[in-house]
């Protein structure tokens, strides 16, 4: 029996992205203002969460109308949860270990390069890259915009 990995599957732009599900707390129908996007927060019951909208990262050419119906609330290793904001509710993906690969540090699209660190190769009608992200590297990647321009 061949070993599997989990994720939770959506998509920006034209970027088919995934995050480990293990990293998952939490999808929820929460439609997003500009506002909310342009403060960087989002309010749950219970938390204020730091909301990374990685479309922004992603493409240069957004559209401020952009609608975001649903949250990917996720988890970092030191337990500090991020808000994804996505216009679609994501899938759930298994992919077998084999077809998860390394990305290599010649990607020449350096965002992507800077949000994740192995790709998943789906083997359907055509084959269809999908970037595996990692929650640490992306608030990283967030952090490290935010310390050039202090406030």
């Amino acid at each position: 029996m061949q070993s599997t990995s989990k994720f939770v599957l959506f998509q920006i732009a034209n970027y088919l992205l995934a995050l480990p599900a293990h990293s998952i707390v939490k999808v929820t129908y929460t439609p997003l203002s500009e506002k909310n996007i342009h403060t960087g927060l989002v309010h749950t019951a219970k938390y204020t969460i730091t909301l990374l909208n990685l479309q922004e990262k992603l493409i240069s050419d957004r559209n401020s109308q952009d609608t975001y119906n649903f949250i990917i609330i996720a988890q970092s290793k030191i337990k500090e949860l991020i808000a994804i904001p996505v216009k679609e509710p994501p899938d759930f993906l298994e992919l077998a270990d084999e077809n998860i690969r390394a990305l290599s540090h010649s990607y020449p699209h350096k965002t992507l390069l800077q949000l994740s660190a192995n790709i998943g190769v789906l083997a359907e009608a055509s084959i269809t890259t999908v970037f595996i992200l990692d929650v640490d590297k992306i608030q990283h990647s967030f952090a490290e915009i935010d310390s050039q321009y202090p406030t």
